[in-house]
């Protein structure tokens, strides 16, 4: 079983940046995917996470991942 924990970078910027994606992070470890942030631009690869965390304490990023969220769960449930 390969237990190796991987790290992903889904972007470098802010919610509102006009050059970079809003900065996001992809967990990856033993089949499990989890999600922390992101958003438009910084969403996961093809794939349906285990969970899709939100760390932002101000919401700006709260709406948009979750209609990134319902459209993902629609694609995958096809």
């Amino acid at each position: 079983m390969n237990r190796r924990l991987r790290l992903t970078l889904l972007g470098v910027g802010a919610m509102n940046s006009p050059r970079f994606a809003p900065a996001g992070l992809l967990l990856r470890c033993t089949g499990h995917r989890v999600a922390f942030d992101g958003g438009p631009g910084a969403e996961p690869p093809p794939g349906r996470p285990a969970a899709w965390l939100v760390t932002d304490e101000q919401a700006e990023l709260r709406s948009p991942l979750r209609e990134r969220g319902r459209a993902r769960r629609r694609d995958t449930c096809r």
